[in-house]
């Protein structure tokens, strides 16, 4: 079978139709939007386009949004035929309703459409592999093979038939309400539906552009067609209608989407919690979540989930905001954080696990079986100075390589999966052990321990959704405590002081700017006054987080050829983010003339908390590097040197005393909670730090709020003004001159007719006297003529109505203002109640044409 080129396809089938219509063999007519088309004489077509077109314009913005955002997203490869798909089911659609076709035969060649159509621009994206066996077909049949192939064996490609399949129905359904049954609610249910549960999975601010779209769109046809049926209702009752019904309608329409729209625009949130489980409970529940193992966001490699085991200053993140993980569980109170892994070999252009050498022996536990301790050696013996949390994590996505168990601190076990565990281990009477060998668990031999754990995986490799339970350790202590802790560091963490383990140096050992990078630190620490490890960190963490002196970006400038990414960012550029800070700490703090133990961490910060689930939400955007420095006696305590505005430095308490009335014990673990954020961090040797919280000054909301308030209430004033002084209709038209002839005292009395009263008026409106005199004589017509009005007398009120409002905010002031200087207010409000001619009695007034 030749392969399809879907142009020349196109491109023949229209030179049929026109070659067709040229002989004669299909024949067109037109008459009053009604298409008559004719085939071979005896069959014929009716195609009734009245009141359509418009409709059209608007069911294509619908679809287009709809398609489009799911494009946006990239939920499958080849998400871009989407918006193509779901046009070709409106237009399909809308000629299919226009025309008399039965329900049935509706539906019939729906299925048709969106079968033909979706093998039709999919079959190009087939990739099966020369080797695979279609079967024993013919070659003509072979591409239909392949696909029907490719559907049942690839989950992404059926995720893609799944989509075109999804919009090109919602199309062909939406033409069908609209076009057909005038029901707008129950056309917009689909697409609404789609475009809701898209931007609950996939909150990227680009988003909000297809959400408004849609809205206006919705708002309009829903008045649209509104107006349409009206029209259908007066044709079948042979009840004329208003020349400009149609522009009223239209304006109408046009003001409620545009006040729609700025309202969400400016009107700020009642609240910023998310509340997307409240509205689709399974939405992070890992047992329900995309039960087919498909349906996530595509992209390849690490960016699906934001978190990466390789950390390199000068990368750019292009994470999306999609789901990770839920956390659930008990507050780790002084660990923000999600660890993932420590990294502590630094080689001048990235961050990497330590490996064996001389000083260390890096070794692997192979399989620890669920809820095995780990063997580690590393925490402290005083238990009072740990709190031990127990946490469940949901993993929603997966990251690249072997499944991480994050944990809140220390891990210790983990439920459901075994585990594989890297890091330092110490063996008892130095017995060489190999990486790869795994080591002894039974502690009641004399076996070997972790001195510190780098990574842990979950050995048994689950595909998401899966969870698991973690009971972890985060330590717990004082700022004056830290400061005491002194310096007496174990054999093993010389690897985490030097700068360069093993002296493994990228590019050929260039080492860059080191020398400078040494003078920064000693001046960082010279200035703050910091005499010991903790103080230091604290320095070079404010340092860093100086408002003013870095910029925190995602996607920093790359350096140029000769200058390593560290260099570039310290002394040249001053942007980027968590990398690249978290690197310019650890090299600082190794650099410093007696060096301070430092590793970087890569994982996940806490998300997002939601009070009624009791549980962080985390997105891939939430990944994050932070630093880690080894106190003895008390383990690695995390800093915080990227000033995001979202993650801030630790906030200790600063005396054992103010520890233990803290209430963050290791008695008291918790529940979880919301996590105490913002706030100055403190300040070391008037270095200062990031005293931006992360609450909005009350004073600013209150303004903006008015402000906000203002615009619509100015806008709401002007609408009513228009609305004021746009009646269609002679009744309304009399009544707004009543009511100017009253603020301007003209004076009335009871057996005043219609035309009488208009002389009075126009004698006090000089300009305009023709005009009043016109609206009084046609008012009488209106009211006491059988008839009413005819057309041209009806464009004769509108043209003269049309002169005078466009006095009538002046005439109204003036008149206001007169009775302000002269004091007569309550008479006029007396006089006003006056019942004067013209004043109609229920039901009234009205003409022939149904206004009123």
């Amino acid at each position: 079978m030749p392969p399809v080129n879907q142009t020349t396809l196109l491109a023949a089938l229209a030179g049929l139709v026109v070659a067709a219509w040229l002989s004669g063999l299909v024949r067109v007519r037109s008459d009053d939007g009604v298409a008559r088309i004719g085939l071979l004489r005896k069959w014929s077509l009716e195609l009734d386009f009245r009141d359509t077109w418009l409709l059209l314009g608007l069911v294509v913005i619908l679809g287009w949004s709809v398609a489009t955002a799911l494009q946006q997203s990239n939920w499958a490869p080849g998400s871009d035929r989407l918006p193509t798909a779901v046009l070709v089911a409106v237009l399909g659609g809308w000629l299919a309703a226009v025309s008399r076709l039965s329900r049935r035969g509706f539906v019939l060649i729906g299925l048709l459409v969106v079968l033909a159509y979706t093998v039709w621009s999919t079959l190009g994206a087939v990739h099966l592999g020369s080797s695979f066996d279609a079967g024993p077909v013919p070659d003509s049949l072979r591409p239909l093979a392949l696909w029907a192939s490719a559907t049942w064996f690839q989950s992404r490609f059926a995720m893609l038939i799944g989509l075109i399949v999804l919009v090109m129905l919602t199309g062909w359904w939406t033409s069908w309400w609209v076009f057909r049954r005038r029901s707008g609610l129950v056309a917009l249910m689909p697409s609404g539906t789609i475009l809701a549960v898209e931007v609950l999975n996939d909150t990227s601010p680009g988003l909000i552009f297809f959400s408004f779209a849609w809205l206006a769109a919705a708002v309009l046809l829903l008045v649209r067609l509104h107006y349409v049926r009206l029209k259908e209702r007066w044709h079948a009752r042979r009840i004329p209608r208003a020349q400009d019904t149609t522009w009223t309608f239209g304006e109408i329409g046009f003001e409620a989407t545009a006040l729609l729209l700025l309202a969400a625009f400016l009107l700020p949130p009642l609240t910023s919690d998310d509340m997307s489980s409240q509205l689709v409970p399974s939405t992070l529940n890992a047992s329900g979540f995309h039960p087919f193992n498909f349906g996530g966001v595509f992209h390849s490699g690490p960016q699906d989930v934001g978190y990466s085991e390789t950390v390199r200053p000068g990368a750019q993140l292009h994470a999306r905001p999609v789901v990770v993980m839920s956390v659930s569980g008990e507050f780790a109170g002084l660990y923000p954080y999600w660890r993932g892994v420590a990294l502590g070999g630094w080689n001048g252009e990235a961050w990497y696990l330590l490996n064996r050498g001389p000083e260390v022996v890096i070794g692997r536990q192979g399989a620890l079986a669920p809820k095995s301790e780990i063997p580690r050696a590393d925490l402290p013996a005083d238990t009072q100075r740990l709190k031990y949390v127990h946490n469940t994590f949901h993993i929603l996505a997966a990251s690249q390589g072997p499944p991480t168990a994050f944990s809140a601190g220390e891990l210790i076990w983990v439920s459901k999966h075994p585990v594989s565990v890297q890091g330092i281990v110490n063996i008892p009477g130095g017995i060489d052990v190999q990486p790869t060998e795994p080591l002894p668990v039974n502690s009641g031999n004399p076996g070997a321990s972790f001195d510190t754990v780098d990574q842990v995986h979950l050995a048994d490799n689950p595909h998401p959704p899966y969870d698991y339970t973690t009971y972890s350790a985060t330590s717990v202590v004082d700022e004056q405590s830290l400061r005491q802790a002194g310096t007496d560091y174990p054999a093993w963490v010389e690897p985490y002081r030097g700068l360069y383990y093993q002296n493994r140096i990228m590019n050929g050992g260039f080492t860059g700017q080191d020398a400078e990078i040494a003078a920064l630190a000693l001046r960082i620490v010279q200035t703050a006054h910091a005499t010991n490890p903790y103080d230091e960190a604290r320095a070079i963490e404010a340092w860093l987080r100086q408002p003013g002196r870095f910029t925190y970006t995602l996607a920093p400038k790359a350096a140029p050829i000769g200058v390593r990414q560290l260099d570039f960012f310290l002394f040249t550029t001053r942007a980027g983010f968590c990398q690249d800070f978290a690197t310019a700490m650890a090299v600082l703090l190794r650099s410093l003339p007696d060096p301070v133990p430092v590793r970087l961490v890569s994982g996940y910060a806490e998300g997002t908390y939601e009070a009624k689930s009791q549980r962080f939400v985390v997105r891939a955007t939430d990944a994050h590097t932070w630093v880690e420095v080894l106190f003895p006696g008390y383990g690695w305590e995390p800093f915080e040197p990227t000033p995001d505005s979202q993650n801030f430095p630790i906030t200790r308490p600063a005396t054992p005393a103010d520890l233990n009335s803290s209430g963050v014990t290791a008695s008291n673990p918790g529940t979880i909670g919301v996590p105490v954020g913002g706030g100055p961090s403190g300040t070391i040797g008037g270095l200062g730090g990031n005293a931006s919280g992360s609450f909005v000054d009350v004073g600013t909301r209150v303004g903006v709020g008015l402000i906000v308030l203002l615009l619509l209430a100015l806008l709401l004033a002007v609408m009513g003004v228009r609305w004021y002084l746009r009646p269609e209709d002679a009744p309304r038209i009399w009544r707004r001159l009543r009511f100017l002839g009253r603020e301007l005292q003209v004076p009335v009395q009871p057996g005043d007719t219609p035309n009488e009263y208009g002389v009075k008026l126009a004698r006090a409106v000089p300009p305009l006297a023709p005009e009043i005199s016109t609206l009084a004589r046609l008012f009488t017509r209106a009211r006491y003529r059988r008839a009413g009005l005819d057309h041209r007398e009806s464009t004769e009120l509108h043209m003269a109505w049309d002169r005078v409002r466009r006095q009538y905010p002046r005439l109204l002031l003036r008149g206001i203002g007169r009775r302000l200087r002269n004091g007569d207010v309550k008479a006029a409000g007396r006089g006003s109640g006056s019942r004067g001619p013209g004043r109609l009695r229920r039901g009234a007034g009205r003409s022939r044409d149904g206004s009123g």
